[in-house]
This record gives structure tokens, C-alpha cells and sequence, in this order.
């Protein structure tokens, strides 16, 4: 079944309870959608560093601790900031290589 339980429960539960339960499956598929965003978008931004790199001796790769560190611990206007760091180091890369 969608929701993760066994025909067997599913007819031995009350309508609040299946409420309940389709509540926390719903949940649990949002979170996996919001981890998969970020997984995707975090691929994109190494694979944007490894290009700057290979561009330019003064882009370097993010070392691992540094790309994934703690980002509960970063508040949001940190990360925004960071992230428009890279995206102008590679911009700078970019019109560097294009002659502008």
C-alpha cells in the first residue's frame, strides 16, 4: 500500500488513524522531495566549482568540510551570501575566459 502499512492494519484502523498515518506518510515524502532537491542542487554547484577549477588557478575546488558543513548552524542570510560568493567567483571566471 502507498501508505507503508499492510492490508492487515489498514482494516483494523479507525478513519482518525489512518488521517494520522497518511499525515506522517505525506510528511515523510515531502522531506525525501526536499532532500532530493538539495542533493541535486548541491551536485550542481560542485560540478559548477570542478569547471571554475579547471578554468582558473585561483577558483578552487570547496574541500568537503567546507561545502557541507553544518547548514542548521548557518542562518539563512548566510547561506544566500555564500552562495552568491560562488556564483560571482564563477561569473568572474566566466567573463575572464571570455576576454571581458
Amino acid at each position: 500500500m502507498a501508505l507503508g502499512l499492510d492490508p492487515d492494519l489498514f482494516w483494523r484502523c479507525v478513519p482518525r488513524e489512518l488521517e494520522v498515518i497518511s499525515g506522517g506518510a505525506m510528511d515523510r515524502i515531502e522531506a525525501d522531495a526536499e532532500l532530493e532537491k538539495l542533493l541535486v542542487y548541491s551536485s550542481g554547484v560542485l560540478v559548477q566549482h570542478a569547471i571554475a577549477s579547471n578554468l582558473s588557478k585561483k577558483a578552487k575546488f570547496p574541500r568537503y568540510r567546507e561545502f557541507f558543513r553544518d547548514r542548521e548552524k548557518q542562518s539563512p542570510e548566510d547561506m544566500l551570501r555564500a552562495m552568491k560568493g560562488y556564483t560571482a567567483s564563477i561569473e568572474a571566471v566566466e567573463k575572464r575566459r571570455k576576454g571581458g
